[in-house]
């Protein structure tokens, strides 16, 4: 029979069984008061050998807790985004074609998609591998900026090749899912600006839904100018073929600007008042 040295990592160091009443246990100890293991090789300290037979130091790394959550970052690339956005559907300017459909899809990759995508991948890291975060209301800012910058790649990329946006309405039902579990965690958690802000998210989802399905639109009839323009071209010729420019009047895109405005400024001030208290210490209210 044989026993193997308990606590040791080296488990060929194996001797014979000693009864207890031959050899009473022993407590002795080591530097700093540590109990000793009987095992030379953790008596030598924290101490592994490779399969080459060299000693190798083992290290253990911790990192220190850090309060400098990198949350502004995601703060102002939605927040830009919105207000690049929103002017269009609130109030139809730029007015809409391949070539500002190009322009706004790609801010929509790299500003609310990109920045809020590096922001949820730094807070999970930090609260998963590395624990220098603690909080745990942070799990899910980092759900949420991750989320969110992944289905602005998408929408940003779909936009800018000019693709249909009806899917888009599928989507604003998960993310509305989310929108409403931030505003129950973060207003449980006390943090009412952030609280705030997923408001106007629930808002922003809510509104797309109704805005990719064009649910409620109707088109609004062509501008007396253009109609009288129209019906002076004679008749036979290659202008009379041309219809009179209409428009397509729609609620949910008009309450999808007016969400991603009023949303992004918030998120602007949020920007300006959790970089004044981290810097400078100020305390302004939801910094």
């Amino acid at each position: 029979m044989e026993t193997v040295i308990v606590g040791c990592p080296d488990t060929s160091l194996r001797r014979p069984a000693v009864s207890h009443l031959a050899r009473p246990p022993q407590r002795a100890t080591g530097q700093g008061g540590e109990m000793d293991s009987g095992c030379s090789a953790c008596e030598r300290g924290r101490v592994g050998t490779d399969p080459r037979g060299k000693e190798e130091q083992l290290m253990e790394v911790t990192f220190a807790t850090t309060a400098f959550a990198p949350v502004v970052l995601g703060f102002f690339g939605l927040g830009t985004g919105y207000l690049i956005w929103g002017p269009q559907e609130l109030f139809g300017f730029p007015r809409r074609d391949a070539s500002v459909d190009r322009a706004t899809g790609i801010w929509g990759i790299w500003m609310p998609g990109f920045c809020q995508f590096v922001t949820g991948v730094y807070l999970f890291v930090a609260l998963t591998w590395l624990e220098s975060l603690k909080q745990p209301v942070l799990y899910t800012a980092a759900l949420a900026f991750s989320a969110y910058g992944i289905h602005w790649f998408a929408m940003g990329w779909n936009r800018y090749q000019g693709n249909d946006n009806r899917p888009d309405g599928l989507m604003s039902i998960a993310f509305t899912i989310i929108s409403v579990l931030g505003v129950v965690v973060f207003f449980a958690a006390g943090a009412w600006p952030v609280g705030i802000l997923f408001s106007g998210l629930t808002g922003v989802y809510i509104s797309k839904f109704f805005s990719s399905f064009r649910i409620g639109a109707r088109t609004a009839p062509p501008p007396t100018l253009n109609r009288e323009a129209t019906s002076e071209v004679p008749s036979g010729t290659l202008g009379a073929s041309r219809a009179p420019v209409t428009s397509l009047i729609n609620p949910g895109e008009r309450a999808l600007g007016f969400f991603h405005i009023v949303t992004g400024l918030w998120l602007m001030y949020l920007t300006f008042a959790t970089t004044l208290d981290i810097s400078l210490k100020f305390a302004l209210p939801g910094g």
